[in-house]
């Protein structure tokens, strides 16, 4: 099985849009609260937040502030995530110190399993229900591909005012014939037949291939120049 993304458009009607409005402003809050708690633990005490840390607290939280109640679990762990592979990729150099997001910044959330919402389609168009939420929504697209789906991501895109559902999806994989394999790596995906080919390229790691139309042949650049580059240094 392969893993690909596809993405639909979501057409909500007014009472959706404000549902789905007061969800991601939610989502928003939990993000910086997180960022704010780690900030704080660092400053006052010198302690690093972890993951569990924080989403240790959730259920806590959602007792002491009814307003999140509508919102999934996993939807919740997945927005606390978010902060966690921030941080992560902080400490590791690969992005900038992460910093408070706006709402308009803030594009939405993930359900990362199945858990929460559910769509009816067979990749192309379709229907989508959020069930932490209480909506069923009509989507427009087609998939490329479409097989199971694992993951679901609610994308707002302040510049159109539209949203978007991106799902990831399990596809099955396309099996290669040997034969079809061979004349991929070769160079040649055509059906023509061949009775014997040699193939020379002194700029290759392999100078030579034969194909006597059984079976080819490799034979290793022997590279004379830079062995006598070598031992002229």
């Amino acid at each position: 099985m392969a893993t690909r993304r596809q993405t639909f458009r979501l057409y909500p009607n007014q009472s959706q849009q404000r549902q789905l409005f007061k969800a991601r402003r939610l989502h928003q809050y939990i993000y910086n609260a997180c960022l704010a708690g780690r900030k704080h633990a660092w400053e006052t005490k010198g302690k690093s937040l972890k993951y569990f840390d924080q989403q240790n607290k959730l259920p806590q939280f959602k007792k002491d502030n009814p307003e999140f109640a509508v919102l999934g679990s996993q939807a919740l762990q997945a927005t606390v995530k978010r902060v966690d592979l921030a941080f992560q990729a902080f400490f590791k150099g690969l992005r900038k110190r992460p910093k408070f997001k706006s709402l308009r910044n803030y594009s939405g959330w993930t359900y990362p399993g199945s858990a929460g919402w559910k769509v009816y389609t067979n990749g192309k168009h379709g229907k989508l229900e959020i069930r932490d939420l209480g909506l069923s929504i009509r989507m427009r697209g087609e998939a490329k591909q479409w097989g199971n789906p694992t993951t679901l991501t609610i994308v707002y895109r302040p510049s159109s005012n539209q949203w978007y559902a991106s799902f990831t999806v399990e596809v099955p994989t396309v099996e290669v014939s040997p034969e079809r394999s061979r004349r991929a790596k070769y160079g040649s995906n055509s059906d023509l037949k061949y009775e014997s080919i040699i193939a020379y390229d002194l700029g290759t790691s392999t100078a030579i291939t034969t194909y006597d139309g059984s079976e080819y042949v490799e034979l290793t650049n022997p590279r004379f120049l830079r062995n006598k580059e070598q031992e002229v240094k």
